[in-house]
């Protein structure tokens, strides 16, 4: 589980980063993702103590966790819309949708009872929850990566830092490999098909990249800025 120790405590430092950023700019954009990434390393060690004190099962350590985790979610939801979808219609209704739906997955689990077993993920509340948020790390690295995309004229331009775009584009990729993650995970519970010792494998270099992804993006080290700003020429 060191992959989950690295992976959260770079979270909660570049959520803490972002949050005493926003003391002085008082964006919002730095107030939802600094937050959440703080509850995700939060998150993230709450499972392991579930894990390794409690040893309870990841997702059903107990209520609070769970609330963290919709949180969580509807943060990503919310960041997505103000960063990049800010006068759009149809992400107000996505985020309002999603967080109708995470809500009441939540309760209807609560209702049902958490000591479920693994063919509970067949019921349809479990699998609204997985997916709506699952949904959030889709629409995150869609847009990532479709901005930097249109950061490709700029740069040709001379407009914009060859930096800019790998730290937006690692961001994307920190939300694609999540993705996969939940899907392997989803696919290995519901259908049996992918080997313990793959997800062994898995679960622990996804956790690594993801942690690199959102060091680099939002703590890049001078020497990575400078490297590719001096060596990746306008197109």
């Amino acid at each position: 589980m060191i992959s989950i120790f690295f992976s959260g405590t770079v979270q909660l430092v570049v959520g803490l980063r972002l949050l005493l950023l926003a003391r002085t700019s008082k964006e919002l954009p730095e107030i939802l993702l600094g937050s959440n990434l703080f509850l995700l390393g939060v998150l993230k060690f709450s499972m392991l103590l579930g894990l390794h004190v409690l040893d309870a099962p990841v997702m059903n350590v107990n209520v609070w966790i769970n609330i963290l985790y919709i949180i969580s979610h509807m943060l990503f939801y919310v960041t997505w819309w103000r960063v990049f979808r800010p006068r759009s219609v149809w992400a107000v209704c996505l985020c309002l949708a999603a967080g109708f739906c995470l809500t009441i997955g939540f309760v209807v689990q609560l209702a049902m009872g958490w000591d479920t077993p693994a063919g509970a993920w067949t019921n349809w509340y479990h699998v609204l929850r997985i997916w709506i948020a699952a949904g959030a790390f889709i629409w995150g690295a869609i847009e990532c990566f479709t901005y930097v995309y249109k950061l490709r004229r700029q740069i040709s331009l001379g407009l914009a830092a060859p930096s800019l775009a790998l730290r937006f584009g690692l961001w994307g990729v920190a939300q694609a490999t999540t993705f996969v993650l939940a899907l392997l995970i989803f696919i290995n519970i519901e259908f049996g098909s992918i080997s313990d010792t793959a997800i062994h494998i898995i679960w622990p270099v996804i956790n690594f990249l993801n942690g690199i992804c959102w060091w680099v993006s939002f703590l890049t080290p001078a020497f990575v800025k400078q490297w590719l700003d001096r060596n990746c020429e306008p197109a």
